[in-house]
């Protein structure tokens, strides 16, 4: 025999008396509180989806424990390390999220309930923040501009990682849409990870580790996100839910778990 533990999170959210009439609101998902059970071989897919910047780890690395050709290639690239030409890096590297922020409007939903999109996002940003911030502290790299060679705190780039959080965000949730839209959003964050090179804020090495960090992590939460649904649904029935409830006077909303 089950037992269900409900707890009240939140009541007496509208305390007057409302017409008879109601308005049914049209949400782009019948439970958008509940669990879904995720695709099979959501593992495999992870372990795909991690080539790329593992790849790009690795040639960063390389890249980096080359001394020569690290300055090289940085003569190359730095054009505008004078800062001459404005690139708008800073806005930029949110663009993804704006843009996933917009489709809703025009009818295109993310893949992930907004319940659970919403941590997914926050949780993929302070996992690569936090791996960027440790990477810097601990390698103490130099910037390669000049006027900012005070600065040990190159290696890997967080704008670039930030960028591709964002892009990999963009993937996960409308990619299935269409592949531009993905296209798009690593796009927007590949030219963010050049300009911090053409600026001179970043060696090369800096930025491929950096959009690797990012893109890594990303798909690193959503596996364990997936995990945790996979454990939590099973094919008849969910064990835990949280679900909202109106009265046409009182809306409250409610924790269930059953066990």
């Amino acid at each position: 025999m089950k037992r269900v533990i409900c707890m009240i999170l939140l009541g007496c959210v509208l305390s007057y008396p409302l017409s008879a009439q109601q308005q049914n609101l049209t949400l782009p998902y019948q439970d958008w509180y509940s669990f879904e059970k995720p695709q099979e071989d959501y593992t495999k897919d992870f372990l795909k989806s991690s080539i790329a910047p593992l790849a790009l780890a690795g040639v960063g690395l390389l890249i980096q424990s080359n001394a020569d050709f690290k300055h090289e290639l940085q003569t190359y690239l730095d054009w505008n390390k004078d800062w001459q030409v404005p690139m708008y890096e800073d806005e930029l590297r949110w663009a993804p999220y704006y843009i996933g922020f917009m489709l809703p409007v025009f009818g295109v939903y993310p893949q992930h309930k907004g319940l659970h999109a919403i941590p997914l996002a926050l949780g993929a940003y302070c996992l690569a923040d936090a791996c960027v911030a440790s990477l810097k502290r601990s390698t103490g790299i130099q910037r390669p501009n000049e006027k900012l060679h005070h600065l040990y705190n190159s290696f890997p780039s967080q704008h670039t990682s930030m960028a591709f959080v964002a892009a990999t965000i963009l993937h996960q949730e409308y990619g299935h849409y269409s592949p531009w839209i993905s296209i798009g959003g690593y796009s927007i964050a590949a030219w963010v990870g050049y300009t911090r090179i053409a600026q001179s804020y970043h060696w090369t090495a800096d930025v491929l580790v950096g959009a690797a960090i990012g893109t890594f992590c990303t798909n690193l939460v959503y596996w364990a996100y997936d995990g945790l649904s996979d454990y939590i649904c099973t094919k008849k029935e969910q064990s835990l839910s949280l679900m909202p409830f109106y009265d046409g006077r009182q809306a409250s909303l409610c924790l269930s778990y059953q066990f």
